[in-house]
């Protein structure tokens, strides 16, 4: 009788196999939400790291410039540039471009040295039309100074020569909301006047008395 040998049996069977390839799948389904989430909280905190550096600009700014407030529509040219932004060929405070960018801000748009690059964030210019100075503004930590340039959580606008204006809400048939740079659009980065940064939830940001209006 012949005998059959250990190593003789080499090959997988198709159920094995099958078995194999399941659990890589369900392995691999179970990562991506982590990774994906991973990456969400990296953008988060990169983004509240740009809007940081560029609070610290407002207050060297402001320190020049006998403590006003930068508004207009040119405020992150100024930054960038110096003067009144328009010498591309000059720098400001803040020169570097990134730091203008989200990095939930997709736009195809390259990173250039003139007034068309890519701006992602907003001024709440609406709150501040009345201020000039800021002692002047009444509860500095609960006014959102700065915000992402979004018409609905996913759509940037602006460029620094013309920069969108930071709002509470937007209507057009159905309400949208500047928001929300997390994936269910329920969170939302903000420099406050006081040019602290945070994260907030949207709900805050958006009712009555609440971040966009700056709390008493």
């Amino acid at each position: 009788m012949k005998r059959i040998s250990k190593t003789a049996r080499a090959a997988f069977s198709l159920i094995e196999i099958l078995v194999v390839i399941t659990i890589i799948s369900v392995l691999v389904g179970l990562s991506v939400p982590a990774i994906g989430g991973a990456q969400e909280r990296a953008r988060g905190l990169e983004e509240l790291s740009n809007l940081r550096q560029i609070g610290l600009s407002f207050r060297l700014y402001a320190n020049d410039n006998d403590n006003q407030v930068l508004k207009g529509a040119n405020w992150a040219a100024i930054l960038r540039f110096g003067g009144n932004g328009s010498d591309t060929s000059s720098s400001g405070v803040l020169p570097e471009s990134k730091i203008f960018r989200s990095p939930f801000d997709r736009r195809n748009i390259p990173v250039s040295n003139t007034t068309a690059s890519i701006l992602s964030f907003a001024l709440n210019s609406t709150r501040l039309a009345t201020v000039d100075l800021f002692e002047q503004i009444k509860t500095p930590s609960s006014l959102a100074l700065l915000g992402p340039a979004t018409t609905d959580g996913r759509t940037f606008t602006g460029s620094l020569g013309a920069a969108a204006t930071l709002v509470k809400e937007i209507t057009n048939g159905t309400m949208k909301r500047d928001a929300g740079t997390d994936n269910a659009l329920s969170l939302i980065n903000l420099l406050f006047a006081d040019l602290h940064v945070e994260t907030v939830k949207l709900g805050d940001y958006k009712k009555p008395g609440g971040f966009f209006e700056g709390a008493p």
